[in-house]
């Protein structure tokens, strides 16, 4: 007997929803960027842009241990803003011989990872920061965290890698 999630994933394969184009004039797409953590420093990798829309979200959670990320015209004004948890921190929970839960964070000293933001060809710089503290506002970031990297991101058509 098939699986009906198998039949589903076999249709929509051949019907040729499994492979994503963007159409010009489409207005619904979000960019990956694609980044490497080591050292306290942040290296750019690739973009990728790609048919989506971000979930709304309220207001960057300016917590400790998070990175806070911006994306700024060629002007400086910043047209997207987020917050994504640190991910050279790894959360481990375990049990011990007693069966007492214990939750511990391990440190990572290099990771690849990405981050979603809009695509809007006026984007062109992309700066992250890593939040020393938990912060009252977006105002204070730049005094309570420290610059990991900002780099020049190209989302014109074509321009990502």
């Amino acid at each position: 007997m098939i699986k009906p999630l198998t039949t589903i994933l076999a249709l929509a394969l051949a019907l040729g929803f499994g492979h994503s184009t963007i159409t010009a004039g489409t207005t619904d797409r979000i960019v990956y960027v694609n980044l490497t953590l080591e050292n306290d420093s942040v290296r750019l990798n690739g973009t990728k842009i790609v048919p989506g829309t971000l979930k709304n979200k309220k207001t960057a959670a300016l917590f400790k241990n998070r990175l806070y990320f911006s994306v700024s015209t060629r002007s400086g004004e910043i047209i997207h803003q987020g917050t994504t948890p640190d991910p050279t921190l790894l959360r481990v929970e375990y049990a011990d011989e007693n069966g007492n839960l214990h939750i511990d964070t391990a440190q990572r000293d290099s990771v690849d990872f990405s981050i979603r933001i809009p695509y809007d060809p006026s984007a062109h710089r992309l700066t992250v920061r890593r939040i020393r503290e938990t912060l009252p506002g977006i105002e204070t970031v730049e005094e309570n965290s420290d610059l990991l990297g900002s780099f020049v991101i190209d989302l014109t058509e074509g321009g990502g890698q």
